[in-house]
């Protein structure tokens, strides 16, 4: 069914219609950082609270990216960034891990 007729007929969207965002929250959720529990590859995003109003930094909270290395902190490429840049450096407590949400087995 379309998603115009399934909206006025006032059904929800099915899965294959929502965001991506919205897929993903099904799936996967975000956990503070650990020592020692990132790679790099990994997905992180830039906590919301990170940094305040007046720190250079500040634009950076939430924003998602690729763990490309860990040398004096965390080096993030954050999506959609050229692949060519070298990545911006965050303490790992300002950073939150996308990890796999467990189904309950019945």
């Amino acid at each position: 069914m379309p998603v115009i007729a399934q909206l006025l007929l006032g059904k929800p969207l099915t899965e294959e219609f929502w965001e991506p965002e919205k897929q993903a929250a099904r799936t996967h959720t975000w956990a503070p950082v650990r020592a020692r529990g990132i790679h790099p590859g990994d997905t992180v995003r830039v906590r919301l609270d990170a940094y305040n109003g007046d720190d250079p930094m500040y634009p950076h909270n939430g924003r998602k990216g690729t763990v490309s290395a860990l040398r004096g902190g965390v080096v993030v490429i954050y999506d959609g960034a050229s692949r060519a840049s070298m990545g911006v450096r965050h303490p790992p407590d300002k950073l939150e891990v996308q990890v796999a949400i467990l189904k309950k087995r019945k």
